[in-house]
């Protein structure tokens, strides 16, 4: 009686998406990590890429009809930290958080960073500056700004001829 033993190959079949999937080769480990670093997906590390760090690129801008709401992510800033320019196209954020020991005191360990930040966010409407408003609670800043007259939405009627 001749036994025959099955090899399993990769190789062998290359269709195989299990196969494929099991003997990454080092290029593909290495492509992923660039992809993941260029995305600015690197918030594993904690580190940052191209100036961005993990609380500067959490922001939400909706548009509610009459007006924008932009809300950001930005823990352990306070309002002193901040500074938001506006015109009626775009509007930049700009902060910086600072991690100080009191004096007379050492830091055993830090986990908190400090960190500066500069976000220029396109509008995409024309607003109204003079009735923006922001607050800043609990780490998540809110900005409304009304948009201009010339860009809130009109009903239109329809006649017939």
């Amino acid at each position: 009686m001749i036994v025959r033993a099955i090899q399993n190959n990769w190789l062998d079949y290359p269709w195989s998406r299990r196969s494929l999937a099991s003997h990454a080769t080092p290029f593909d480990v290495l492509r992923t990590e660039f992809e993941r670093l260029l995305s600015g997906q690197n918030r594993a590390w904690g580190g940052t890429c191209c100036g961005a760090t993990a609380s500067s690129s959490d922001v939400d801008l909706a548009d509610e009809g009459n007006q924008l709401k932009l809300s950001a992510s930005l823990p352990g800033l306070s309002e002193k930290d901040l500074e938001l320019k506006l015109t009626a196209d775009s509007i930049v954020l700009r902060g910086e958080r600072k991690v100080s020991v009191p004096d007379g005191y050492t830091a055993r360990r830090r986990e908190r960073r400090t960190y500066a930040f500069e976000r220029s966010i396109r509008l995409p409407t024309k607003i109204d500056p003079d009735k923006a408003e922001a607050s800043l609670a609990n780490g998540l800043l809110t900005v409304t700004l009304p948009k201009a007259e010339a860009a809130k939405p009109r009903n239109i009627t329809v006649r017939t001829s």
